[in-house]
Parts: C-alpha cells; sequence; structure tokens
C-alpha cells in the first residue's frame, strides 16, 4: 500500500509540473519554440490566458520558477508578479535575476535599479545590480556599488568578492587577494572566492599556490567547467615563465 500511494504522489507531481507548463507555453513571451527554428503549426489566441488572471500571487511565482527550470522563457510570469506589486523590490529582483540568466543583462539593470530605488537597503537588488553592472563589463559602476555594500556591511562576503573581481581587472591584484581572503576568512568554502583566488595567484607569478587552491576546488562533486578551466590555465602559468604577469584582466573571474 506505501508503494502504492508513493506512486500516486509522484504521479500527481507530475501532474502538476505537466499542467504547470502547458499553462505558461500559453502565456504571450512564454513558449517551448525556438523561434529560430520552428514555429507552432496553429496560430491561435491562448486558450487559458484568462485563467491566470485569477491565480494567486504564490501559484504565479511557482509557475515560473517550474517554466524556468524546464527551460522555457518565463519573462511574462514574472512581468505579471511586478505588475501584482509594483511597489515591492522582491518581484524585481526575481524578474531582474531571471533576466540575467537568459542573457538579458540590459533588461536586468533595468529592474534591478528600480528596485533599489523602491527599497535602497534591499542587499538582493544592490548585489544584483553590482554584478549585473560587472557582467556589461561597466566594472568602475560594478566597484562603486560594491563600495557602498561593505560600507554598511564590511564582511558581506558577495561584496568582497564581487570588488576583489573589479581590483583584479584593474591590475590591483594585491587588493583583490585580499579581498578574496577575507571572504574565505568569514567562509572557507566559498567556491567563488576559491576559484578568483587561485587565478589571481596563478596570473600573478605565484602558480604553485593557485593550482594547490584549484585542484581542491575541482576535485568536489560540483565543481563547474569554469573551476576545471582555470586549473588548467594556472597549471600552463605554472609551466612557463617564472614571473609571469597578467597582461588583462582575469576572464574567468566570478562575482557570485
Amino acid at each position: 500500500m506505501m508503494q502504492g500511494g508513493g506512486t500516486g504522489r509522484r504521479r500527481a507531481g507530475r501532474h502538476a509540473r505537466v499542467a504547470a507548463l502547458a499553462l505558461v507555453a500559453a502565456l504571450p513571451g512564454c513558449s517551448a519554440f525556438d523561434t529560430t527554428k520552428s514555429k507552432p503549426v496553429v496560430d491561435r489566441p491562448p486558450p487559458q490566458i484568462g485563467a491566470v488572471g485569477d491565480l494567486d500571487t504564490e501559484a504565479l511565482l511557482r509557475i515560473a520558477e517550474t517554466a524556468e527550470a524546464s527551460g522555457l522563457d518565463a519573462t511574462t510570469v514574472y512581468r505579471r508578479l511586478v505588475e501584482r506589486q509594483p511597489d515591492q523590490p522582491g518581484p524585481r529582483v526575481q524578474l531582474a535575476r531571471h533576466l540575467a540568466r537568459a542573457g538579458d543583462l540590459a533588461g536586468a539593470e533595468v529592474e534591478y535599479r528600480r528596485a533599489a530605488e523602491l527599497a535602497p537597503g534591499d542587499l538582493e537588488a544592490r548585489l544584483g545590480l553590482a554584478g549585473t553592472l560587472y557582467g556589461l563589463r561597466r566594472t568602475r559602476d560594478a566597484g562603486a556599488v560594491y563600495q557602498t555594500v561593505l560600507e554598511g556591511d564590511p564582511q558581506n562576503v558577495r561584496a568582497l568578492n564581487g570588488l576583489g573581481a573589479v581590483e583584479d581587472g584593474a591590475g590591483r591584484h594585491a587588493d583583490a587577494q585580499a579581498r578574496y581572503r577575507a571572504v574565505l576568512a568569514v567562509d572557507p568554502a566559498d567556491k567563488s572566492a576559491r576559484n578568483n583566488l587561485g587565478l589571481s595567484l596563478a596570473l600573478t607569478g605565484q602558480a604553485d599556490e593557485g593550482v594547490a587552491i584549484l585542484e581542491k576546488l575541482v576535485a568536489e562533486p560540483d565543481a563547474t567547467a569554469a573551476h576545471r578551466a582555470n586549473l588548467e590555465r594556472a597549471r600552463r602559468l605554472r609551466s612557463g615563465p617564472k614571473g609571469r604577469r597578467p597582461a588583462a584582466p582575469p576572464a574567468s573571474a566570478s562575482v557570485e
């Protein structure tokens, strides 16, 4: 009996996910199609669009998250969440994150700025804005935002790590490495700071220490392709001419 009950619950969960995806696919701007390769055979008004307005905010958020996790464009759903709470920063931060993950950094910047204007003390809005500016290669602007966060929260690890990446890119490697080490003093397991410190050390003639840090990082089960690429880069630097200095900012620094 217990086995049958578990099967029923799993089947119900699958049905709920399928229903959510079907509803999202029916929304304008939310499609499972790659429009560069194919188009729906029939162009007709989405039959479920009226039902969306009747859903509560929590249900809309679940639909958006389910759609995004399944590779669908959930922008329209996130925008509807913003429309329901236009004076709240939270929905705008959620929309901005979605836009950034989808590669629309300019759109993400707009929403993060609006969220920060609504709630100047909202750390998620300010840190998201800084990370987006860094992704847009506006590193001076990103650094200024990270600095304002640190003025109010000197041990904020995301701001320390992000400012370190900015300083590395500006050639202030010793300052950057000090920032990364400050992050690791608070959270020794922080993967982004370990990645950045290892890469920075390797690029500034301290490849042995950098390689050692990156080898430990890559040995962990959730290591990323970027971590592995940085390790290979550090190993090449270690085997090359001693004292080599970077000619350009570290390309694989992370501000997450």
